[in-house]
C-alpha cells in the first residue's frame, strides 16, 4: 500500500463499508433484504465506533470496490432504474461506473483529477435529465405537490401550516384523493423548497445542496495524503448514490440536510460557532434528526468547553418559531400528518420485513426510546472522541429508522452521512485543517 492507504484511523474503512451498505439498502424494494443490508451496514458503523480492526486493503481499491458492487447491485432493482426517460438511466449508469472505475486508480495526481471529474459529471448530468426533461412530478410525488401548495400561500401572504396549504396525499395505502392539510415538512425546507416552488422547480434546492456537498468532498479530495484518498472515495460514492434520481425528481428534502451537516462540520472544524448553529438548523431540518440531537452536548472543544447547547437552542429556535403563528396548526402539520402515515407494509425497516414474512405484529414504536438512550449511554461512558461522534450519530439514526419506520430517501441520508463521518474520522480529532498541507499520517489511533 502507498502512504496514502496507510491510514492510522481503522474507522474511515468501516465507515466507508457502512455507507455502501445503506446506499445499496435504499433501493432494495423487499424490506426484508433491504433491512440485512441496513443491518450490516449498522453492524459496521458500530465495529468502526467501538472497536475498529485494521483492514488490510488500500482505501482506493475498497472504495473502487464499493462504489462499483453498490452500483451494480442497484442495476437490478427498479428503484435504482426509475426513470421516466430511459436515457435518463442509461446516463446516469455509464457515468458512475466509470467514476467507480477510476476511484481503483485515484492514488495517482492525475487519476485523481479523472475522479473528481467524472464524480461531478455524474450529479450535473443525472440532475440535467431530470430538470430539463419533461418530467411531471406533480402527477405521481405528493411531496412536489407540499412544496408547490406551500409556496403558494407564502406568496399569498397565508400561513403554510394551517389549512391554507391542502394537497393530495401519495400515500399508496390511503384511498385516491385523500387529502392532506398543512405543509408536513420543518421550517428550513418552508424557506428552501417551498419558498422557491412559488418561483419555479424546487428540486433545484436539492441538487444546489448535492453539488455543494460534493463541492466541499472536492476541495479535500484535492489535497495530498490520506485525507485526499478517503476524501476521494467518499465523493465518489455520495455523487454515485442509486437512490439520487428518484429523490431529486420526488422532491424529497435530505438533501438539503446533508448540506447544512456538512456546511456546519466545516465550521465546527474551524472552531467557529456559526458551525453550531449551522448544525442546530441541519438537526431542525428533519423530524427523525431529534433522536441524534443529544450527541451535540457530548462534544467538547479543544478548550474543553461544551457548546453543544448553542445548536440545540438553535434547532428549537429554528423548529418552534412557526408555533408563534398557529400551535395547534403547526403540530398538526409537523406532527400530526407524519404520525397520520400509520404502518406501510413498503416501510424498509424491521416492522416492514415482519410483514414481508407474513408477520402481524409490529415492533412498538416506544421501543425507540430505550434503545436510543442505551447507545448514547454508551457513548457516553466510553468518551468517544470528537472524531467518530458523526459516525455515533449516523448509528443512533440507523437504529431509529431499523426499528420504526424508513424509505429510500431516509437511507440516501444516512448514507451520505456515513461517508461525512468518514472524513471526519480521518481527520482525527483536531477537525479538518484549513492547510493545503494537512497530513494525517501522525494521527493516533482512538480505540
Amino acid at each position: 500500500m502507498t502512504s496514502a492507504d496507510r491510514l492510522r484511523q481503522p474507522s474511515v474503512k468501516w465507515f466507508l463499508m457502512a455507507a455502501a451498505g445503506y446506499s445499496t439498502g435504499s433501493v432494495i424494494a423487499d424490506p426484508l433484504w433491504s433491512v440485512m443490508a441496513t443491518a450490516v451496514a449498522t453492524i459496521f458503523i458500530l465495529v468502526g465506533i467501538l472497536r475498529p480492526k485494521e483492514l488490510r486493503i488500500g482505501i482506493h481499491v475498497l472504495g473502487g470496490i464499493l462504489a462499483l458492487l453498490t452500483i451494480l447491485l442497484a442495476d437490478t432493482q427498479g428503484i435504482a432504474r426509475f426513470s421516466i426517460q430511459a436515457e435518463s438511466y442509461a446516463i446516469w449508469f455509464l457515468f458512475a461506473v466509470a467514476t467507480a472505475i477510476a476511484v481503483f486508480f485515484a492514488r495517482a495526481n492525475s487519476m485523481r483529477f479523472v475522479t473528481i471529474l467524472l464524480a461531478l459529471s455524474t450529479v450535473v448530468v443525472s440532475s440535467l435529465a431530470v430538470l430539463i426533461s419533461d418530467w411531471e412530478p406533480s402527477v405521481s410525488s405528493d411531496v412536489f405537490r407540499a412544496h408547490e401548495a406551500a409556496g403558494d400561500a407564502l406568496l399569498a401572504g397565508e400561513n403554510p401550516y394551517s389549512a391554507a396549504v391542502v394537497f393530495e396525499s401519495g400515500d399508496p395505502n390511503k384511498p385516491d384523493g385523500t387529502l392532506v392539510e398543512g405543509y408536513p415538512y420543518p421550517p428550513p425546507s418552508l424557506l428552501t423548497y417551498a419558498l422557491l416552488a412559488g418561483i419555479t422547480d424546487p428540486r433545484v434546492i436539492s441538487v444546489v445542496s448535492w453539488l455543494a456537498v460534493a463541492i466541499g468532498l472536492t476541495a479535500l479530495a484535492a489535497r495530498r495524503g490520506p485525507i485526499g484518498s478517503v476524501s476521494v472515495v467518499v465523493l465518489a460514492l455520495v455523487t454515485t448514490v442509486p437512490v439520487w434520481r428518484m429523490t431529486l425528481f420526488m422532491s424529497w428534502t435530505e438533501p438539503l440536510s446533508v448540506a447544512l451537516v456538512g456546511a456546519s462540520l466545516v465550521g465546527l472544524a474551524k472552531s467557529r460557532r456559526w458551525g453550531w448553529i449551522g448544525l442546530g438548523i441541519a438537526l431542525a431540518s428533519k423530524q427523525y434528526l431529534v433522536f441524534a440531537s443529544p450527541l451535540v452536548l457530548i462534544h467538547q472543544d479543544k478548550q474543553g468547553r461544551r457548546l453543544g447547547w448553542v445548536a440545540m437552542v438553535t434547532a428549537s429556535v429554528v423548529a418552534g418559531f412557526p408555533a408563534l403563528f398557529g400551535l395547534s396548526g403547526y403540530f398538526t402539520s409537523v406532527v400530526g400528518n407524519a404520525l397520520n402515515i400509520g404502518f406501510r407494509p413498503d416501510t424498509q425497516s424491521i416492522n416492514g420485513a415482519i410483514a414481508s414474512l407474513g408477520g402481524d405484529w409490529q415492533l412498538p414504536p416506544w421501543l425507540v426510546i430505550p434503545i436510543v438512550l442505551g447507545l448514547i449511554g454508551i457513548f457516553v461512558r466510553m468518551r468517544l472522541p470528537a472524531a467518530v461522534l458523526p459516525a455515533a450519530g449516523v448509528a443512533i439514526l440507523a437504529v431509529t429508522l431499523l426499528v420504526t419506520s424508513a424509505f429510500p430517501n431516509y437511507w440516501m441520508l444516512v448514507a451520505a452521512l456515513s461517508g461525512i463521518s468518514a472524513v471526519v474520522c480521518a481527520t482525527g480529532q483536531k477537525g479538518i485543517s484549513v492547510s493545503p498541507s494537512n497530513s494525517l499520517t501522525e494521527l493516533p489511533t482512538h480505540h
